[in-house]
């Protein structure tokens, strides 16, 4: 009964420790800086827990997932191109079979916009993988309220 009892409490922690997903090792913080007139720069900025990397928005077919920005289609802005990156470390990656792109440390993305002559509040979310032995998928969501 005591090793019953015993591989019971086993399991049940052995379970209670895999469902914990580790805590997200990047910090992002938002910020806008205006333009002249009616445009401004959205800035993503991320810093990495020591040892992390996150791959970048370009990967190439069969490799890791890119990151991913998303925005709230509202009618208060029109975005101008894409978000931008810095330029990420590129190395060739036996896993994967590809060359890949990513960050360490800490990155910058800034996505331009356009206002349409009014306050806005955008919200989005950035979807990415945090990888350090294991690559693990993070969302994170934000908000932009910018006043005219």
């Amino acid at each position: 009964m005591k090793q019953l009892c015993a591989l019971l409490l086993f399991t049940f922690n052995s379970l209670m420790l895999f469902s914990q997903m580790p805590s997200d090792p990047a910090t992002w913080t938002f910020k806008v800086e205006k333009s002249t007139g009616d445009e401004a720069t959205l800035v993503f900025d991320v810093k990495f827990e020591k040892g992390w990397h996150m791959y970048s928005q370009f990967t190439a077919d069969g490799g890791p997932l890119p990151a991913v920005f998303t925005m709230d289609s509202v009618d208060c802005f029109q975005k101008t191109g894409s978000v931008t990156e810095p330029v990420p470390v590129t190395e060739f990656d036996s896993l994967f079979g590809v060359t890949v792109k990513y960050f360490i440390e800490a990155a910058t993305f800034k996505q331009k916009i356009k206002l349409n002559g009014k306050s806005c509040n955008i919200k989005g979310k950035i979807e990415y993988q945090a990888c350090k032995e294991a690559c693990i998928f993070y969302s994170k969501e934000f908000t932009f309220y910018i006043d005219k």
